[in-house]
C-alpha cells in the first residue's frame, strides 16, 4: 500500500483546495487491487478525513498525519500506509518603500516639490498614505505633492498598511527648510500722518521706499470705515478717526515677504488759509510735497504751492 506522496506541504491560504491523497494497494505483479481501506487522522482538531480519504483542513498552520489501513482477507494480508499535510503559513513579502535620503536641506525659494523628487522609492507601486508631523512647516496631499510653508523641520512620513502579499512598512524622511532669499525693506518716510477731509478726499502724500523695487505691491487699511486704499496706494478718506495702512509684499523665489505701515489720522477741520513762508525761511528737515503728493528737494524748491509737514503753504 502506497500514497503519491510522504509529505505535502500547503500554504494556509492554499489548505481548503487540498482534497487528500487515495492509498493504492497492488499485487506482487504490479496490478492495483480494489480492496477496502478505512482512513484515520493523527489530529482530528486540525484535519479530518472521510473514509474515503477526503480531508478537510484547517486553514491554520498545523501538521497531520493521514494513515491508510487494509485489514486483510483470505487472499491478502493486513497493509497500511500513511503521508505527513503540512501547512504553513506563509510569509509576507517587504514592501519596499523607502527614501534614498532620511534628512534632506530644502529651500524655501522653491515651495512645492513631491515625494518623488524627494527620492521616495515605490517599487511595488502600492497603495501608501502621505502625512506631515509639522503642517505649518509643509504640508503633503493624497497623491504626495509636499508644499513648503516656513523655515523649519518636518517631517514627511508615508505608510503602507499592508495585505495579503506585502508587509505593513513606513518610511520617513526629515526636512531642513531654509530660506535664503534676500529680505526686501520697505518703509514710508513718515510713521503718522494727519489728512484733512476738507482739503481733499484723497490722500498721497506717504512716501514708500522700496529700493529692491519688489513687486506686485497690495495695501490694506486697518479700519475702512475711515479710509479704504486703492491698488497703487492711494488713500480714499471715507470718515474721521484713525487708521493704519501698510503694504504688503507676498515674496517669490527670489525675496521673502515684506511690510510697512503708517498711521493715518483723519480730520474734519475748516482751513483758515493758506500759510505763506519764504524759500530762505523753509527749515532743513521739513517734508515737503507738491499737490501731486511727490516729495520735492528743499534745496531745489522754486515759488509755489505746496504741502509742508502736512499743511498747505504758498512759498514765495
Amino acid at each position: 500500500m502506497t500514497f503519491p506522496q510522504e509529505v505535502y506541504t500547503c500554504y494556509t491560504d492554499k489548505a481548503q483546495y487540498f482534497d487528500g491523497f487515495k492509498a493504492t494497494i497492488k499485487n506482487e505483479a504490479g496490478e492495483e487491487l480494489n480492496l477496502p481501506v478505512t482512513y484515520s487522522s493523527s489530529n482530528t482538531d486540525f484535519c479530518i478525513v472521510s473514509g474515503s480519504g477526503l480531508v478537510v483542513l484547517s486553514e491554520t498552520p498545523g501538521e497531520v498525519t493521514i494513515t491508510a489501513k487494509f485489514a486483510g482477507n483470505d487472499d491478502y494480508l493486513p497493509a497500511q500506509a500513511s503521508y505527513v499535510i503540512k501547512v504553513i503559513k506563509k510569509e509576507k513579502k517587504d514592501a519596499g518603500i523607502s527614501f534614498e535620503d532620511t534628512m534632506i536641506m530644502i529651500d524655501l525659494a522653491n515651495p512645492n516639490t513631491t515625494v518623488k523628487d524627494l527620492g521616495f522609492l515605490n517599487p511595488n507601486n502600492l497603495a501608501v498614505t502621505y502625512s506631515s508631523n509639522k503642517t505649518d512647516v509643509a504640508e503633503v496631499d493624497a497623491e504626495g505633492n509636499v508644499t513648503l510653508k516656513k523655515t523649519g523641520r518636518v517631517n514627511i512620513d508615508v505608510t503602507f498598511a499592508g495585505n495579503d502579499e506585502y508587509k505593513a512598512a513606513s518610511a520617513s524622511c526629515t526636512l531642513i527648510v531654509n530660506d535664503y532669499r534676500t529680505t526686501p525693506e520697505l518703509s514710508f518716510d513718515q510713521e503718522e500722518y494727519t489728512a484733512n477731509m476738507r482739503e481733499g478726499n484723497t490722500f498721497s502724500g506717504a512716501t514708500l521706499y522700496n529700493e529692491l523695487e519688489v513687486a506686485p505691491l497690495s495695501y490694506t487699511s486697518s479700519n475702512e470705515e475711515v479710509a479704504e486704499v486703492a491698488a497703487n496706494g492711494v488713500v480714499i478718506l471715507r470718515s474721521t478717526g484713525e487708521t493704519t495702512i501698510t503694504v504688503w509684499f507676498a515674496g517669490d523665489k527670489n525675496f521673502k515677504a515684506a511690510s510697512a505701515s503708517y498711521k493715518l489720522k483723519v480730520v474734519d477741520e475748516v482751513v483758515n488759509g493758506i500759510q505763506n513762508i519764504t524759500i530762505d525761511n523753509m527749515p532743513e528737515d521739513a517734508k515737503v510735497y507738491n499737490l501731486n503728493g511727490q516729495r520735492v528737494n528743499t534745496k531745489a524748491l522754486k515759488s509755489g504751492v505746496y504741502v509742508v509737514n502736512g499743511k498747505k503753504v504758498v512759498l514765495k
